[in-house]
C-alpha cells in the first residue's frame, strides 16, 4: 500500500469515526429536545447534515426515529405532570412574592384523555334527519327550502 493511500485510508477512518460520534452526540440531544437544530447545535454538527444522514442512513434513520418517540415520550410525560400534579406559580401581593398557589391544566388533562381514550373522550356530533324522500324532493323543487314533517 503506498503513503497516498495510507493517508486516505486513515482520512476515511477517522471521517467514519467523527460522524459516528456526532451522530450519537445528536441522538442523545435530539432525544431530550426533540428540535433538530437545536440538538444539531449541542453536537457541533449542522442541521443539513442530519438531513443528509437520514436520507442516506437506514441504520440512523431508525435510531433517529427511536429518538424522536423518546422526545415525544418526554412531552407527555411533561403534559401529564401539569395536568395531574399541577405547577407552583408565585402569588404578588403589593409587588412582592406572598405565596404559591398550585395550578393545574384542565385543557392538558382534555387533550391526554382524548389521545388515550378516544373513543370515550372524542367530540361528538349527531345530526338526525327526520323527511321521506318525498318530501325532500319536493322542497328542492321548490328552491330548497326545508322539508317539514
Amino acid at each position: 500500500m503506498s503513503d497516498t493511500q495510507r493517508r486516505s485510508s486513515t482520512r476515511a477512518r477517522a471521517n467514519q469515526t467523527r460522524t459516528i460520534h456526532g451522530q450519537a452526540a445528536f441522538l442523545r440531544a435530539f432525544a431530550r429536545c426533540g428540535n433538530v437544530l437545536r440538538a444539531a447545535q449541542a453536537a457541533a454538527v449542522g442541521r443539513r447534515t442530519v438531513y443528509t444522514w437520514l436520507e442516506e442512513d437506514a441504520a440512523f434513520k431508525r435510531l433517529y426515529d427511536e429518538a424522536h418517540e423518546d422526545a415525544i415520550d418526554r412531552l407527555e410525560e411533561e403534559a401529564r405532570r401539569r395536568a395531574h400534579d399541577g405547577v407552583l406559580e408565585p402569588v404578588y401581593q403589593g409587588g412582592r412574592k406572598v405565596g404559591a398557589i398550585k395550578k393545574y391544566s384542565d385543557a392538558l388533562l382534555v387533550f391526554l384523555l382524548k389521545g388515550k381514550r378516544p373513543d370515550t373522550f372524542r367530540e361528538r356530533t349527531e345530526v338526525s334527519v327526520r323527511a321521506t324522500l318525498e318530501e325532500v324532493l319536493t322542497a328542492s323543487r321548490q328552491g330548497g327550502g326545508e322539508a317539514r314533517r
